[in-house]
């Protein structure tokens, strides 16, 4: 009942009207913190509305906005009604989490990529070796195996992946970032160890660094790297992994270091061979055409294997062998009657479908015992 405009006049002059008032009881709670039954009053005013009159706090910070309204779980009980919670402080005033300290592998690198004298630390023998196969998505999986001689029974191994800026693209020098062969039965000139990493195509420096914390030896290599782009749709080849032992690797092996589709694979980044030793290639077919008769790729795969000398090479017999898998494994043993030198084996794999065909090349080196 508020009364008509034109009459205000002689309202104000009778002295203002008492003001209408409206009761009401809340029997359920209706804001956190708020007394049940709540009872609001709320006065009319000029305008024609009605405005609160009961005092409410509104600090609570469940009102504000500033903190989830709390989830009644067992474990952690909602605050007790009529008891508001202190708001939280404001956002600036929360103090950062506190870094992280580095890992011996990040102070490794810190300290070699600092020490920019013409010879890097070469106490400990730093051989790499990186694989490059296609993934679901742009980038290519790059596996980084580090063959480290007189580093110790448990060396801290490290490496980055640097821009043409040295910025770091990949940092595997946290704990855990390489792992170990353990007992895999090879022998090699250094333990093997291991790291993985998805990285976009392009060309990147690697350092890769070794110490020994028992003597503080250290050893470290930096190379220029290209990271192959799979992402086209034509006949293509994943890296022609040299590789000392290649086995069925069991359940408990996936996503481990070393293993790759079903397969433990230990890659040789010293590629030097001796006499009776097994030689083993392992490598991956992409984009193969399938065949419509079988349903399956339908390749021919050869082998070449030379004697690379000053000016000449001198093949071995090649071997052809037709194959309808994407995955290939190959494993050679070296035979004494193979003169020391320098070698190659060139693969070249022939999509028998399409009529296309791509090839690698890889060295390797034949060493006399003694």
């Amino acid at each position: 009942g508020g009364m008509p405009g034109g009459e205000a006049g002689d309202a104000a002059a009778a002295g203002p009207a008492p003001r209408p008032r409206a009761h009401f009881v809340y029997k359920k709670e209706i804001f956190p913190g708020g007394p049940t039954p709540a009872e609001l009053e709320f006065v009319g005013d000029s305008s024609g509305g009605f405005r609160l009159l009961t005092r409410v706090d509104l600090s609570d910070p469940r009102l504000t906005g500033l903190e989830p309204l709390p989830v009644k779980t067992v474990s952690a009980p909602a605050p007790e009604k009529g008891a508001p919670t202190a708001p939280p402080p404001p956002a600036e005033a929360a103090a950062p989490p506190p870094p992280a300290p580095p890992t011996p592998g990040e102070i490794l690198l810190d300290k070699v990529l600092a020490d920019t004298s013409a010879a890097p630390p070469s106490d400990i023998k730093v051989t790499t070796r990186l694989d490059y196969y296609k993934t679901q998505d742009a980038d290519t999986l790059t596996t980084l195996t580090v063959e480290a001689g007189g580093a110790g029974t448990a060396p801290v191994v490290a490496a980055r992946i640097l821009d043409a800026d040295n910025g770091t693209v990949v940092k595997l020098d946290k704990e855990g970032s390489f792992s170990d062969a353990g007992d895999a039965g090879i022998s090699s000139a250094g333990d093997l160890y291991q790291a993985a990493h998805n990285i976009p195509p392009g060309k990147y420096s690697l350092v890769t660094a070794v110490e020994d914390p028992a003597t503080g030896k250290t050893g470290m290599q930096r190379e220029e790297v290209q990271v192959p782009d799979f992402g086209g749709d034509g006949l293509q080849m994943s890296s022609l992994t040299l590789a000392r032992k290649v086995e069925p690797a069991g359940d408990s092996a996936s996503g481990k270091r070393f293993t790759l589709g079903g397969f433990r694979i230990f890659p040789a980044p010293d590629t030097t061979f001796r006499s009776n030793q097994d030689l083993v290639l392992y490598f991956q077919v992409y984009n193969a055409a399938t065949d419509p008769a079988s349903g399956k790729p339908k390749l021919k795969v050869t082998y070449k294997f030379a004697k690379v000398e000053t000016n000449r090479k001198i093949s071995l017999h090649p071997i052809s062998q037709d194959v309808d898998q994407a995955v290939q494994i190959y494993a050679i043993t070296i035979a004494p009657v193979w003169p020391s030198g320098d070698y190659q084996v060139e693969v070249v794999v022939e999509d028998q479908v399409s009529g296309t065909s791509v090839s690698a090349i890889a060295p390797f080196k034949v060493e006399k015992e003694g």
